[in-house]
C-alpha cells in the first residue's frame, strides 16, 4: 500500500488527492480553517475526518474547529475523531498509513511533525 499524497493547507485551498483512508488535519495554534470542504469532502469520499490538535489547551482558533467538527458528525454527515497532542511525537502517533495529512499549522509546527514523522 502506498502513502497517500499529503498537501498543505496554508493557502487556503484542497487540492484533488487519491482517495485516503482518512482525512487528517494537523491544527497548529493560531491557524483558521474552513472546515467545510473538508467536510462536504469526506461525506462524498465517505472517509473519516480526525483532527489533531497541537498542543493544550486548545486556542480559540481550534476550539472554533472541533466545534464545528462536532457539529458535522452530530447531524451524522461524517465520521469524526478529535484528539490533543502535547507535542509533534505524539501527533505522529495518532497517524496510520493511508492517512491524508492536511497542514493547517505554522512551518514550524510543520516541520517538527514531519521530522517525528521520519523518525518514527
Amino acid at each position: 500500500m502506498t502513502m497517500a499524497k499529503r498537501e498543505e493547507r496554508e493557502s487556503g485551498k484542497v487540492t484533488a488527492s487519491p482517495r485516503a483512508a482518512r482525512i487528517v488535519i494537523v491544527l497548529g495554534r493560531a491557524k483558521r480553517v474552513d472546515l467545510k470542504p473538508l467536510v462536504d469532502r469526506a461525506w462524498k469520499e465517505r472517509v473519516p475526518l480526525v483532527v489533531i490538535n497541537l498542543g493544550f489547551p486548545l486556542t480559540a482558533s481550534q476550539q472554533k474547529v472541533v466545534d464545528a467538527s462536532l457539529e458535522a458528525a452530530g447531524t451524522g454527515a461524517i465520521a469524526l475523531d478529535a484528539m490533543i497532542a502535547y507535542d509533534a511525537r505524539q501527533a505522529v502517533s495518532f497517524l496510520h498509513e493511508g492517512d491524508e495529512v492536511l497542514y493547517a499549522a505554522s512551518r514550524a509546527e510543520r516541520r517538527g511533525v514531519e521530522q517525528a514523522r521520519t523518525l518514527s
